[in-house]
């Protein structure tokens, strides 16, 4: 699993080490990475869906009639 928290101790990689995590949390795993970071995501901007939010903003900004 993914784990973000700051390392209890120096650790190379492929080495057993503990996490610990903003919630205060131990956790041990084995490190494979050191600042990882996501390298998915949601695809091409769609057109249609920018000038939708757009719309709806400007809507919004009217306020009650």
């Amino acid at each position: 699993m993914r784990v973000r928290g700051i390392a209890t101790h120096d650790a190379v990689l492929g080495e057993e080490t503990e996490i610990r995590t903003a919630a205060g949390r131990i956790l041990r795993g084995t490190l494979v990475d050191v600042a990882p970071r996501y390298t998915h995501d949601f695809g091409m901007p769609i057109a249609e869906l920018i000038q939708a939010g757009l719309d709806l903003v400007r809507l919004r900004s009217r306020g009650p009639r």
